[in-house]
């Protein structure tokens, strides 16, 4: 569960001191004072860490001046706010005072700190992961009509299709215009990603697409789409991989073969990997 805190009332979603929800999986209460309550220092440094407490929370979100100096869970703080420090005059001498402390020790202690830029870069970020993905998402598509396509002999219009999308359909992505654009220049083109405006794209993304999912990775919020997508491309980009070292182990379990890629396709070895056994390998028949 995570917890949000404001000391501004409004209409959000409040959550009474006596009757916090059960905890839940990424879960957000918003906790604030109730119309008539007394806020300010007191309510945060005192009332706020029993209520983050009682709603069995895992991370407290707040703003840097005004998180709980001993918060029982990690804290993440924005600061988003330092006119305090940019036009002093602005503020009496106390909460001047206040507001310079408290951000000072929220910045040593919280387990995460938010400033603006970083809150930009990462909406950036997002967008840009966004972006990525339905890419993919467009050539995993095409893959499938380019497979029907030769095992029913048809001859698709692919560009033709992409304009179709954008004339009649919910699908309206500025970039459909240049799929049509990536089939007009080559209509035997086998993926999207091979044409130079989407690979550019994916590029130059690339990190920040890797950023989106490393973060949702962090603090545990599931982003299959974007996570899933990057794997697709990864595994498409790449000759070699990993997954190859699956051939070796089903030999080694099951005597199965495997292939070499120092060896020309279709050419199976086995190792008898244990040193018993002999050289008897598994082979394939008709029933």
């Amino acid at each position: 569960m995570f917890v949000t805190y404001s000391n501004h009332r409004g209409n959000a979603r409040q959550s009474p001191r006596q009757q916090l929800p059960a905890a839940a999986a990424h879960d957000f209460i918003l906790c604030s004072p109730k119309p008539g309550e007394s806020r300010g220092t007191a309510w945060e440094q005192r009332t706020l860490p029993g209520l983050v407490r009682q709603a069995q929370a895992s991370v407290l979100f707040s703003p840097g001046y005004t998180a709980p100096i001993f918060s029982p869970v990690p804290v993440v703080a924005a600061i988003h706010d330092v006119s305090f420090a940019a036009f002093p005059h602005w503020f009496g001498w106390k909460e001047g005072l206040r507001r310079r402390t408290l951000t000072r020790l929220t910045a040593r202690r919280a387990c995460k700190v938010l400033t603006i830029s970083e809150k930009k870069e990462f909406i950036e970020d997002v967008r840009r992961a966004l972006y990525c993905s339905k890419m993919v998402s467009y050539a995993q598509g095409y893959m499938l009509l380019r497979a029907i396509e030769k095992e029913q002999n048809w001859e698709l219009n692919m560009g033709g299709i992409a304009l179709m999308w954008r004339g009649g359909c919910i699908i309206r992505s500025v970039f459909l215009g240049n799929i049509k654009a990536a089939f007009d220049k080559n209509p035997k083109l086998q993926n999207l990603l091979l044409d130079d405006f989407f690979s550019s794209a994916l590029n130059k993304y690339g990190w920040s697409w890797r950023k989106a999912v490393i973060h949702a990775i962090e603090i545990g919020v599931p982003t299959p789409a974007f996570s899933t997508a990057l794997a697709f491309f990864d595994g498409y980009r790449t000759e070699r991989l990993p997954a190859n070292l699956l051939q070796a182990q089903r030999d080694f379990f099951g005597a199965h073969t495997y292939e070499r890629v120092d060896k020309p396709r279709g050419e199976f070895f086995h190792t008898n990997w244990t040193g018993r056994g002999g050289r008897v390998s598994s082979t394939t028949y008709n029933a």
